[in-house]
């Protein structure tokens, strides 16, 4: 039997927050808190962190990296606004036979001073792989969660959290866990708000028919706060998710 290349992984330190006209060279010792190259067969290889800045539109940073032993070093600009960090752990194992060599993407924020930073994102639980494939062999339910995170040191107060339009599901139902929603479930389209606490998750779990009439199943999915509050990294506030129904269509989950 041909050995095959596991994933790696990795596990990190949570966002970074500092207070208002912060500034100079800053480091973070243990931010890789934990990697792995693999099951055990995999140990000789080496993992190493892939890092780039995502964001920053504020200009907060300058000088960012992470060494061997998983410091982060950076530099702050004494400007005030958020910067995500992309993270990926890569080994040295290669993708021969089908190997994979990268590991799940992971983002990190660096926050300097007040403000509000919200993140969606839309996944589908059921059914598993593919939802054309899925429909032709006789699965016409699906279930998906929408999760509303509160990346900032800042409590959320008076999310809204829009889900419309939801295209190519038909029945739908939908229910607010963990935060409470108001309303906190129903039917249809979703416009709920809540106070989403420092750190806080705000889940919705959606589930449908899929409309096999249908080419494609779209979820969008917006948060905003009320006027007033400072909003931070509102690129990834608005999440549209868009799978074929056919066998052979193109799955896409992003931003519009």
């Amino acid at each position: 039997m041909t050995a095959v290349n596991d994933a790696p992984s990795a596990g990190y330190a949570p966002n970074e927050v500092w207070p208002a006209g912060e500034a100079g060279a800053k480091t973070s010792a243990g931010f890789v808190i934990s990697s792995s190259a693999g099951p055990g067969n995999e140990n000789a290889q080496t993992v190493s962190i892939d890092l780039t800045v995502d964001s920053d539109p504020s200009g907060l940073l300058s000088g960012v990296s992470i060494d061997a032993g998983g410091l982060l070093s950076y530099t702050l600009s004494g400007n005030s606004g958020a910067a995500r960090l992309r993270l990926q752990a890569t080994d040295d194992g290669g993708t021969a036979n089908g190997g994979i060599d990268r590991g799940e993407v992971v983002t990190r924020r660096i926050i300097v001073g007040d403000g509000v930073d919200i993140s969606l994102s839309i996944r589908r639980g059921q059914p598993a792989g593919r939802l054309g494939e899925a429909l032709t062999q006789g699965s016409t339910l699906a279930d998906y969660t929408i999760e509303a995170r509160n990346n900032s040191a800042q409590d959320a107060n008076g999310l809204r959290l829009v889900v419309a339009p939801i295209i190519g599901l038909t029945n739908v139902l939908w229910t607010c866990t963990i935060t409470a929603c108001t309303p906190p479930n129903g039917s249809g389209s979703i416009d709920t708000t809540a106070d989403l606490q420092t750190g806080g998750v705000l889940l919705i779990g959606l589930s449908g028919t899929v409309d096999s009439n249908q080419p494609f199943v779209e979820i969008t999915a917006q948060a905003t706060l009320p006027q007033g509050t400072t909003v931070l990294l509102t690129d990834d506030d608005r999440r549209v998710l868009i799978e074929s129904t056919g066998w052979n269509g193109v799955f896409k989950n992003g931003l519009e």
